[in-house]
């Protein structure tokens, strides 16, 4: 049993079966500690959940033993107890796991769903969501992600006005999922601004692909770029 699985056994020994986590965001410590003072929940939810403090956020761990069950209710459930209203959280939800010794892998999840939320401004993201992402988290600090970071956008990460607009357009473009006109209005800029400094990066970067390859190597490079940032 790990550590993480034994704290879960002494803080609710009769957690069921299938389990699911959220991290909720607040960011406040304080607020934090008042909301779990007066969270008093019914004794059904009570015996099936764990709600926590995780630094100066919240996390909610949710079980049940029923085949094909929706843990969704459940979460809401908790919410009212805790005298929150789901429309204003930022939240990062773990898939379902049918095995409760899989607890550390869905803290994880949730976590990192929810730092992909922040990367990606999504206010409610689930880890089936993340993509691309569920390989480069646990990787981040590999030398071979971050050589291919380095090298890929090294052109335009080097001092000066046009790199700078450069690196902001290709964030944009990948966060856009390509959608120039998507990217235009995160930028404020013109599509055919976005386009022309979309195209100067492919020349910059990637001049011999094909524009589908063009985008995924770029949108590979800039989501450990943005980590990084993220984590430092």
């Amino acid at each position: 049993m790990s550590e993480i699985e034994a704290m879960v056994e002494d803080m609710n020994p009769a957690l069921q079966s299938k389990i699911q986590a959220f991290y909720i965001e607040i960011g406040d410590e304080r607020k934090v500690t008042q909301l779990l003072m007066s969270f008093i929940p019914s004794e059904k939810l009570k015996r099936k959940s764990i709600v926590s403090k995780y630094g100066k956020d919240i996390l909610i761990i949710l079980s049940t033993d029923k085949e094909n069950s929706n843990l969704q209710h459940k979460f809401e459930d908790a919410l009212f107890y805790l005298g929150i209203k789901k429309d204003h959280l930022k939240i990062g939800q773990s898939r379902i796991h049918a095995d409760k010794s899989k607890i550390k892998m869905a803290i994880e999840e949730a976590i990192q769903a929810r730092m992909v939320g922040q990367i990606e401004n999504s206010k409610d993201i689930r880890y089936e969501e993340i993509g691309a992402y569920q390989l480069l988290l646990p990787e981040i600090k590999s030398e071979h992600l971050q050589k291919y970071m380095q090298n890929y956008l090294h052109p335009i990460l080097n001092d000066g006005e046009e790199q700078g607009e450069l690196i902001k357009t290709a964030i944009q473009y990948v966060l856009a999922g390509g959608d120039l006109n998507l990217a235009s209005e995160r930028l404020f800029c013109h599509k055919n601004t976005v386009r022309y400094r979309v195209n100067k990066i492919h020349e910059l970067l990637d001049v011999n692909s094909s524009e589908l390859e063009f985008f995924e190597h770029l949108a590979t490079a800039v989501r450990i770029y943005l980590i990084n940032k993220h984590l430092h």
